[in-house]
C-alpha cells in the first residue's frame, strides 16, 4: 500500500518535501501517458455464448484475431449460391468483417477489464476527469462489465 512506503520512507529519513515533489512528477507523468494513449479509447468485450445458444447448436458469430482486431461472420447477401445453399440444407455463404479496437477481450474475467481501465481510475483518483460506459444490446453484459 502507498500508505505504508510512505511511513517507510518517512521513516527513513526521506524529507515530505521530497516525496511530494515524486508525487507530483508522478502524477504529471502518468497523465501525459494517458494523453497520448488518447482521449477516446473503443475497447471490445466478447460476451460468452448463452446456455440457450449452445442447445440451439449455435456457433459463435466473433472471432479475436488478435489483442485488437475480432472479425464478425455476417450471411452475404449478395452470394449467387445463396438459393442452392438453402435447398441443399448447407450453411449460407457467409462473410468474414474485421473491425479495430483499442483492445479486445475474451468474456475473460473483471480482473483482466480492470487492468486495462486501471490508469483511467488513477487518473480520476489524481484529480482529473474521466468517463467509462458500455454500450451494447439488452442482456449482453454491459452491468456484469462495469460492475461485476
Amino acid at each position: 500500500r502507498l500508505t505504508d512506503v510512505i511511513r517507510a520512507a518517512l521513516a527513513d529519513g526521506v524529507p515530505e518535501e521530497e516525496l511530494s515533489r515524486a508525487e507530483t512528477t508522478r502524477r504529471r507523468m502518468h497523465n501525459e501517458i494517458e494523453d497520448l494513449k488518447g482521449s477516446i479509447r473503443v475497447i471490445c468485450r466478447i460476451r460468452p455464448m448463452s446456455d440457450l445458444e449452445r442447445e440451439m447448436g449455435e456457433s459463435p458469430a466473433v472471432r479475436i484475431l488478435d489483442s485488437m482486431t475480432l472479425e464478425v461472420a455476417r450471411e452475404s447477401r449478395f452470394s449467387s449460391s445463396r438459393s442452392v445453399a438453402q435447398l441443399a440444407g448447407a450453411p449460407l455463404d457467409v462473410q468474414m468483417e474485421q473491425f479495430n479496437f483499442d483492445a479486445v477481450f475474451n468474456p475473460g474475467t473483471q480482473e483482466e477489464i480492470f487492468q486495462d481501465c486501471r490508469d483511467i481510475v488513477q487518473s480520476v483518483l489524481d484529480g482529473y476527469n474521466a468517463t467509462v460506459f458500455a454500450y451494447g444490446q439488452t442482456g449482453a453484459g454491459k452491468t456484469h462489465t462495469l460492475i461485476g
